[in-house]
């Protein structure tokens, strides 16, 4: 996400002023083009390389889900300038990040 969609929101970031300066825009700073492509690549092998299953992949689309959600609540904090405070804690008392993993 941060290798393609992730470099969009990198502008997005960058035109709101952040105290931060350019480390609020870090994130998403992979090197220059060649660089960016070679670990897309390297990224995209290594996940079609992961063995899983349905439920795996199903946990896997409700993460992405709730990233999604995430930034999109995250941006419209930012656009009304306020503090994104919120938006980076889980949902819920219960939420578990990383709970993707196969066990």
């Amino acid at each position: 996400g941060d290798l393609s969609g992730g470099q969009m929101l990198r502008r997005v970031v960058a035109r709101i002023e952040s105290p931060a300066g350019k480390s609020a825009t870090s994130f998403y700073e992979f090197g220059d083009a060649a660089q960016t492509l070679a670990l897309t690549q390297a990224f995209c092998d290594g996940l079609g390389s992961v063995a899983t299953d349905a439920a795996h992949e199903d946990a896997l689309v409700d993460e992405v889900g709730r990233a999604y959600e995430a930034h999109r609540q995250l941006f419209e904090q930012l656009m009304a300038g306020d503090t994104p405070v919120e938006a980076a804690a889980p949902a819920a008392a219960g939420d578990q990040v990383g709970s993707i993993s196969p066990s």
